[in-house]
């Protein structure tokens, strides 16, 4: 018998931006999963001349500058580059983040994070900023989208810090209603669906009409689809021999009977106690809209 991959048979519905979505459906397909390309979201750069210009001339000036997400970093660092030619202008500024994707795009310029807190929140990131001890009148620049919450800038300046904004892209609320993923969508459902920011969500949220499966979506399977569904269900099973703790076969057994009476009895695999890599990317979640 083939060797399973982990998500086989799954229909995972990805909800990231179209063109964020590329490298997370790779993964997936790669552990066997049917991807269900679900873009509830569209992220754009957008940055007003003039505040950009206030920033970038003080830049040298800044104690701190702060994302709280990847989007962030790459519009912040697209100016950057468009506007300087050496990465020295950054000058002392030291680098603070939310999240891992965040934290490898800030490295993908070689630059290093000083406060990254092992939470993935905004109020996290706060506290570790203001546990660092260095925010009495330090300059702090925060890079935002439009949908950023508050939290950080409020709790900086209860620290007594000095925060400028600047906001670098805009998320937006796509409308999946008219497009044929969403049609497939309500016609087949998901197993999963995956969320990388609270936008998404509510972007889902607002759509509940155009986008739940019907009640028969599920049951629009073909014959063949039904037969590897329970053909899947079988090879999830393992075997036991029928005397107690006389453990007989492995995982992936089909049950046999030997005359009238069984050989093994059939049980569903017990919860895994330390996840998989596969496992685990059924519960991603990133960091910020």
């Amino acid at each position: 018998m083939s060797q399973m991959l982990p998500l086989s048979g799954h229909r995972i519905a990805v909800t990231r931006a179209r063109e964020q979505t590329p490298e997370l459906a790779g993964k997936l397909i790669a552990l066997g999963a049917e991807v269900v390309e679900l873009p509830l979201i569209r992220i754009s750069k957008q940055i007003e001349k003039d505040p950009l210009a206030d920033v970038m001339l003080e830049l040298g000036g800044y104690d701190w500058i702060v994302f709280t997400s990847a989007n962030g970093v790459r519009f912040f660092m697209e100016e950057f580059v468009r506007l300087f030619d050496d990465i020295r202008s950054l000058g002392l500024l030291r680098f603070a983040c939310i999240g891992d994707t965040t934290a490898a795009a800030i490295r993908g310029f070689h630059l290093r994070i000083e406060c990254q807190p092992k939470i993935a929140t905004a109020e996290a990131l706060a506290e570790d900023l203001v546990a660092t001890g260095s925010l009495d009148s330090a300059k702090v620049l925060v890079i935002t989208g439009n949908l950023n919450r508050d939290v950080i800038v409020t709790k900086l300046e209860e620290a007594r810090a000095i925060v400028d904004c600047l906001q670098v892209y805009k998320t937006e609320k796509t409308d999946l209603a008219a497009e044929p993923v969403a049609a497939d969508f309500r016609a087949r459902g998901a197993d999963a669906i995956l969320f990388a920011s609270s936008s998404a969500v509510q972007s889902f949220v607002d759509q509940a009409a155009a986008l739940p499966p019907s009640a028969a979506g599920r049951e629009h399977r073909t014959a063949d689809e039904r037969n590897d569904e329970e053909s899947r269900d079988a090879d999830r099973l393992y075997c036991q021999d029928a005397e107690p703790r006389q453990p007989r076969g492995s995982f992936g057994q089909k049950a046999r009977s030997v005359g009238d009476k069984p050989a093994c009895r059939r049980f569903r695999r017990p919860p895994i106690s330390n996840p998989s890599p596969a496992s685990r990317l059924l519960r991603h979640e990133s960091s910020f809209p």
